[in-house]
This record gives C-alpha cells, sequence and structure tokens, in this order.
C-alpha cells in the first residue's frame, strides 16, 4: 500500500467574523494567511480536545470505567507562527498589513487605526469582547475549521535573522476534520520580503546606544476561559479573553554605568519610553512596538564567552490608572 497523505504542506485560511458564533465562508484567494514553516517541515495538526470528554465515572459492578456518553465543547489549540512583512504601498483606513499580520493582531486584543499613511494597532478597551476569527488549516490531507478564534500575540527577534510573529490561539471546531485537496492559495502582498533584525532602533529610556544581542515581546493575554453554554448544541460558545501583561524582554552588552545603570533603575521603580523598530529605513515595510510608560521589573546579568551581557525585562503599563496605552505597534 502506498501512502496516502503526507505531511510536508500546510495552509492557513482566515477571515474576521461578523458576530460571534457564526463562521464566515473562506476563500483561498482573498483569506489567505502565510505561516512560517521552519526547516524539517510542518508540526503535525494539534488535536480536538473537548470541554466535556464524555466521563461518566466507574461501573457500578465492575473496576472498568462505565462507558463513555458523547463528549461536549470540541474545541482546538495551536501555534500560528509568521515572518512579519509590511503592505510594501502605502496604508490607508482600508489598506493594512498582509492578512496574517492584521487579521491575527486583531484577534490578539488589538484595534487598528490609521493615520497619515501609518497603521496603529493598540489594545481593544477592556469592556469590549473583541474580535474573532474564523480559521481553516489544511494539514496532512485534512481539512480543519474553527470558529470563534481568539489568540495571544509574542514575538522574537534572535540574533540576526528575521523577527518571528507567534499567536497562540484557541477557537471552537465549527466541525468534525474532512478529507479535503490543497487549496489554491493566493497570498497577500506576496511579493513583500520579511526583514533581518540589522540596524534595527531601540531606545530604553534615555539611553539609545544599546548594542543589541536578542529581543523578545510577549501580550500575555489570557485565553483559557470557555463559555460552557448548555442551551448550544455542541456546548460551547467559545473563548473570553483575560487580562495583558505586555513583557519586553532584551539582551544587551553591558554598559558602562554612567550610561546606563540598569540596577539603579529598577531600584527605583522609574518609568521610561521604551521602543524598538525593525526594518527603520524601509516606508510600508516596517514596524515599531512602543511601551510609552514601561517599567525595568528584573535585571539578569549574562555572559557569551569574553562579552559581558544583561538581560532586561520590562512591563508596559499604562499612563494613567484609568488609560489604555501600555504598548502599541506601528506599521508606515
Amino acid at each position: 500500500m502506498t501512502l496516502v497523505r503526507f505531511n510536508d504542506r500546510i495552509s492557513f485560511l482566515g477571515k474576521i467574523q461578523a458576530a460571534v458564533g457564526t463562521a464566515e465562508t473562506l476563500s483561498a484567494s482573498q483569506d489567505a494567511l502565510l505561516p512560517y514553516v521552519e526547516d524539517g517541515g510542518p508540526a503535525a495538526p494539534e488535536a480536538i480536545a473537548y470541554v466535556g470528554d464524555g466521563n461518566v465515572g466507574r461501573g457500578a459492578a465492575q473496576l472498568v470505567g462505565a462507558r463513555r456518553i458523547v463528549p461536549t465543547g470540541a474545541h482546538r489549540r495551536g501555534q500560528f507562527r509568521c515572518l512579519p512583512r509590511g503592505r510594501g504601498a502605502a496604508y490607508s483606513a482600508s489598506v493594512f498589513p498582509p492578512n496574517e499580520i492584521h487579521r491575527w493582531l486583531l484577534v490578539s486584543g488589538f484595534d487598528a487605526t490609521h493615520n497619515a499613511g501609518a497603521i496603529t494597532y493598540t489594545p481593544t478597551a477592556p469592556d469590549v469582547y473583541g474580535a474573532v476569527m474564523t480559521l481553516q488549516q489544511w494539514a496532512q490531507g485534512s481539512l480543519y475549521t474553527q470558529r470563534d478564534v481568539i489568540a495571544n500575540f509574542s514575538f522574537e527577534a534572535a540574533g540576526l535573522g528575521a523577527p518571528i510573529f507567534t499567536f497562540d490561539w484557541v477557537g471552537v471546531v465549527d466541525a468534525m476534520p474532512t478529507d479535503g485537496a490543497f487549496p489554491t492559495i493566493t497570498y497577500d502582498a506576496d511579493t513583500v520580503q520579511p526583514f533581518p533584525t540589522v540596524a534595527v532602533v531601540g531606545s530604553l529610556g534615555a539611553f539609545t546606544g544599546a548594542q543589541i544581542r536578542n529581543v523578545s515581546f510577549n501580550m500575555n493575554r489570557g485565553i483559557d476561559t470557555a463559555r460552557v453554554a448548555q442551551n448550544l448544541a455542541g456546548g460551547h460558545a467559545g473563548h473570553v479573553r483575560g487580562g495583558i501583561n505586555p513583557t519586553f524582554e532584551i539582551e544587551i552588552e553591558r554598559p558602562a554605568r554612567a550610561a546606563f545603570d540598569p540596577e539603579v533603575v529598577r531600584n527605583t521603580a522609574a518609568t521610561a519610553a521604551i521602543s524598538y523598530q525593525v526594518n527603520p529605513t524601509v516606508v510600508n515595510n516596517r514596524f515599531t512596538l512602543s511601551m510609552p510608560t514601561a517599567q525595568l521589573v528584573d535585571v539578569q546579568p549574562s555572559a557569551d564567552g569574553a562579552i559581558p551581557t544583561i538581560r532586561l525585562i520590562y512591563e508596559g503599563k499604562p499612563s494613567t490608572r484609568t488609560s489604555n496605552d501600555a504598548v502599541s505597534l506601528l506599521w508606515n
């Protein structure tokens, strides 16, 4: 018998839903999300999980468990990774970064606004449900479809390679997996290439002369709370976002303390404006992470051979107790 399935191709389609609970119809020419696949091929598709797994305890007359009932609350968790790219053309109120950036940021708790040829992503207001997405994954010859997908956003920029965006997601299973042919994909802004982490512009408050080695960021958005719904056929009404804790971690060569003394900064609980811009000279293919009121919460001395380094961890804080401006992402 020949091998009837392969694990060497993968595709994703995703579209923001008009309403929670109602899946969207997806188009391979309009809704493609370009993933990053590491050398060696894609990971296997994630398993289906259940809120209620059907377990009804042990049999009354046996030591073995009783026959299970139908499981309920089917959902999947996964991870979508991509390389950041810009549009490569002027942004507007209807022109955004490519789908895999724009749509995933929306379901990760960001709102997008246009101003003067730039798109700025800021946290969704606390009392707003936020965007959700219908997500279809093709893997190993099967189609997996989820609705009401929400996510947490993080990224890493290690060494001199391209930054890697990661979206950890969870969504309600809209239908059981089916056999399906690999779709004929049209990727958004297909000619625009990712960029390496060279000539980046970073500032740690007033200190702008850091020799940057590695950077990572995590929104730390909660996505775990399931809306159990006995009144629904599937018993699952999606997931509700939790709190956020924007955290920026940067490793730099140890500077002279006259230029920047991180232990003193940490000891005073001072706030500072933190920013990190990648591909700064290329208009419409660059992004900037900003935390205007950040606090240094940890200082970890380290080394690379003879090179003394420090790893600094900053948390983004709101400018006032009622503000919603702890972090932003700018594409321009």
